[in-house]
C-alpha cells in the first residue's frame, strides 16, 4: 500500500503485512510521525488501471520500532568498544613478584632510617652498600685534634661541631672519643658533652674535649655519639 506523509507529502510504499492493523510510522524526509491505518478494502478490480509509479528515488521510511532497535544497537556497539579500550591485559605472576620486590627494595632504601631504628643490626648492611643511616638526625662536623703542652705535660685537644639535620628538635647525647693506634686499636676512650643539650631544626652546637697525657702510640682520634652498647659494656661511659 502507498503511505503519504501528511506534512511534506512524501510517499512511501509498504506491504500490507508491514502495516497490518495500523502502526506509527516516521517520514524519512521531515521526521513527522503519524499513524498509518490499514489498507482500505478494494471496491473493484481495475484491469486497465495504470500502475502506481514506485518512488525508487525516495528513501524508505523507518518505523518507530525499527529506529529504536537501530539506536539500541549503536549504543551497544559503542559500549563494547569503550569497554574493550579500558580492558588491561592480565599481569603475569612472575612480573607481579618482580614489581613487588622492586617496591619493597625502594621502601627499604627510602625509609632506611626507620628500618634501622626497628632493626639496628641492618645498619651494617646499609653501610656495606655505601648508604649512610643517620638515626639520630645529628651530624658531626669540623672535628679536629691537636696535641699541645700544658705546664710541661702533653695535652690532647679535640674540637668540633654538632648539627641538627632534621626538621624537629633533637636531644644531643654525650660524645665518645677514642685515641686510636696505627692498626686501629683503641688505646683510650672517654666521653664529653656538647655546649647544648638540645638543638632546634638546623641549629649547630660546638664541643670541646681535653685529655691529659694521651697515649704515646696514638695517631688519631675517633669521635662518635655514645650509644646503649657503650653504656652496657662499660658502665663508666
Amino acid at each position: 500500500m502507498l503511505v503519504t506523509c501528511p506534512s511534506c507529502q512524501s510517499s512511501y510504499r509498504f506491504s500490507d503485512e508491514a502495516i497490518g492493523e495500523g502502526r506509527m510510522v516516521r517520514c524519512a524526509r521531515c521526521t513527522t510521525q503519524w499513524f498509518a491505518g490499514p489498507p482500505p478494502e478494494p471496491i473493484m478490480a481495475l484491469d486497465d488501471a495504470a500502475p502506481v509509479e514506485a518512488f525508487d528515488e525516495e528513501p524508505a521510511a523507518q518505523t518507530v520500532d525499527d529506529q529504536a532497535s537501530t539506536e539500541t544497537r549503536r549504543k551497544t556497539s559503542r559500549a563494547r568498544k569503550q569497554s574493550g579500550a579500558r580492558r588491561w591485559p592480565p599481569i603475569k605472576p612472575k612480573f607481579a613478584l618482580v614489581l613487588l620486590g622492586l617496591a619493597a627494595l625502594a621502601l627499604l632504601l627510602i625509609q632506611r632510617v626507620e628500618v634501622v631504628k626497628l632493626a639496628p643490626s641492618l645498619s651494617s648492611l646499609y653501610g656495606a652498600l655505601g648508604l649512610d643511616v643517620n638515626i639520630r638526625g645529628l651530624d658531626l662536623r669540623e672535628v679536629r685534634s691537636a696535641e699541645q703542652l700544658e705546664e710541661g705535660s702533653p695535652l690532647l685537644l679535640v674540637t668540633g661541631a654538632i648539627a641538627n639535620v632534621t626538621k624537629n628538635a633533637v636531644a644531643v647525647p654525650r660524645l665518645r672519643l677514642a685515641v686510636m693506634a696505627d692498626d686501629d686499636r683503641e688505646l683510650y676512650a672517654w666521653t664529653t658533652v656538647a655546649a647544648r643539650g638540645e638543638l632546634g631544626p638546623g641549629e649547630i652546637a660546638q664541643f670541646r674535649a681535653r685529655l691529659a697525657s694521651p697515649p704515646a702510640e696514638g695517631q688519631r682520634v675517633a669521635v662518635r655519639f655514645l650509644n646503649r652498647r657503650d653504656i652496657m659494656t662499660r658502665p663508666g661511659f
